[in-house]
């Protein structure tokens, strides 16, 4: 996953439901009552349903759970927030830090941005009920699950999930995006249905996905993955924003108006976005000696093309 989609998932995350803290951990001591966390029908948002077991033991109900999650849930509508590619290898119950700790296989790096929110969330929510179980930390293998930069992501608790039951806390949308072809001299068109936070603007979204990388054969990426978003922000149509040094360190092997016109083709398909400044440490790119346009930069479908016309 890249870095700025892992900030991506940070912010999405909010977007879900918690159990409240101390009352529903007494009502599952007291009944065995939990409530196992499934993707609904439109795959974006977590739903319960009510699961009662008299087992006491940490080790062995963590499996119980863990079996009901991966099962198929009674609502023919609802389906597993761990997707099937996805293994278990192992947990463990660390009483001294009231933690649970939850080891994936590397497959767990193949998923998209919304797979992986559910899927943790729908962990947390299930195993945080657990009685005296305050925290869930995600392992790859043996290995804290961390984000692109190296950054330590793995601890999670319910007090990173907001209170809020409201799908409207997500939205999809649908974008263009422009990747280049095999030959780095064209761009080609790439429609994208994404998920998302409604905290995070739809520029930021675009470029967000940009960095992210092509999901479809044949296309290339145009931006580099370690790319830092230093700002963004729209005015009167002009889309501003600002990156670091990542932006012109040529790591793809790109010309510059390739990625010029990537992003400047993928901001100008929103509605709020008729020409693009770019920065690079606040310094407009055309006073960088790239071979650039001066100044907000219009839309040019001249680099666009087709796969089959290579």
């Amino acid at each position: 996953m890249k870095k700025i989609l892992i900030m991506l998932m940070t912010i999405l995350l909010l977007g879900f439901c918690t159990i409240t803290g101390c009352g529903s951990k007494n009502k599952a001591l007291d009944e065995g009552l939990y409530k196992i966390y499934y993707r609904d029908q439109s795959k974006i948002k977590l739903v319960a349903e009510d699961y009662v077991t008299e087992e006491k033991d940490k080790d062995k109900l963590i499996a119980q759970l863990f079996e009901r999650m991966t099962g198929s849930p009674e609502s023919v509508e609802c389906s597993s927030a761990l997707p099937d590619n996805i293994r278990i290898l192992w947990t463990h119950y660390d009483a001294q830090q009231n933690m649970i700790s939850v080891s994936f296989s590397s497959d767990y790096y193949e998923l998209n941005s919304t797979d992986a929110i559910l899927c943790r969330a729908a962990v947390t929510k299930t195993l945080c009920q657990i009685p005296d179980v305050e925290y869930i930390s995600f392992l790859i293998g043996n290995n804290n699950l961390k984000d692109a930069s190296g950054r330590d992501i793995s601890k999670m608790n319910l007090s990173m999930l907001i209170d809020n039951n409201d799908i409207e806390a997500l939205k999809r949308m649908e974008i263009t995006l422009y990747f280049t072809d095999e030959s780095g001299k064209k761009l080609i068109e790439c429609d994208r249905d994404v998920v998302f936070s409604n905290a995070v603007s739809n520029e930021r979204l675009v470029i967000s996905q940009l960095i992210e990388g092509p999901n479809e054969d044949g296309v290339y990426p145009t931006l580099p993955e370690d790319l830092n978003i230093l700002s963004i922000n729209v005015s009167d149509g002009i889309c501003y924003v600002n990156f670091d040094a990542a932006f012109i360190d040529n790591s793809l092997n790109l010309g510059t108006d390739i990625s010029v016109y990537s992003l400047v083709n993928s901001l100008t398909e929103l509605s709020t976005v008729n020409k693009v400044q770019i920065m690079v440490d606040g310094t407009p790119v055309s006073d960088l000696d790239l071979d650039v346009g001066s100044g907000p930069l219009d839309r040019n479908l001249d680099y666009v093309g087709t796969l089959e016309e290579d």
